[in-house]
């Protein structure tokens, strides 16, 4: 279903879930998708989080960003998706890669759900790898209850100010990264 999407749901409508990347620069490429608990890796794993419980009943929508190894579907590392509209199910997502400092490369993801009355929440997140190694959520930017910035279904990166540093694109608006 392209406007609710399950929590690991990739390549439905323009909301495809995926991307491929040396993002912590090692010589080879992750990929880069959401996950959720009973997920099957590439390895034949199932992901389970800290705390999940395989029989408690409730809808688990807890989603992740996982970094997968490239070479063996294992998986390196996870950052946890912003759970601020968690209440209205899991977030689609577009996921594009950006230098937003200019130096070091970030996942950008775009990410989006809808509430029973069809009001859409919009969230854009970045993700890198930092100094330390370990992948993390470097900020995230919630549309809130404001029209003013749509959404559209494309999502672009680019350094639209020549500064060296690449912007987040939307149809209505650009975010400085």
């Amino acid at each position: 279903n392209n406007i609710k999407p399950g929590p690991t749901t990739i390549n439905v409508g323009h909301w495809d879930g995926v991307n491929v990347y040396d993002l912590d620069g090692d010589g080879k490429s992750e990929v880069f998708l959401r996950i959720a608990n009973n997920v099957t890796l590439g390895d034949g794993q199932i992901f389970h989080n800290d705390g999940y419980e395989p029989y408690y009943p409730y809808v688990d929508w807890d989603q992740w960003i996982g970094c997968i190894d490239g070479m063996t579907g294992t998986i390196k590392a996870k950052s946890p998706i912003p759970n601020t509209y968690i209440e209205h199910g899991p977030m689609g997502a577009r996921f594009g890669i950006g230098y937003l400092d200019g130096i070091r490369p970030s996942l950008i993801s775009v990410m989006l759900n809808r509430d029973k009355k069809n009001k859409f929440h919009f969230l854009i997140a970045s993700y890198s790898f930092n100094d330390d190694g370990e992948f993390v959520m470097n900020w995230f930017w919630d549309r809130k209850d404001t029209d003013v910035c749509d959404e559209g279904h494309q999502t672009r990166i680019a350094d639209v100010d020549f500064d060296g540093k690449d912007e987040v694109l939307e149809i209505g608006f650009t975010l400085n990264g």
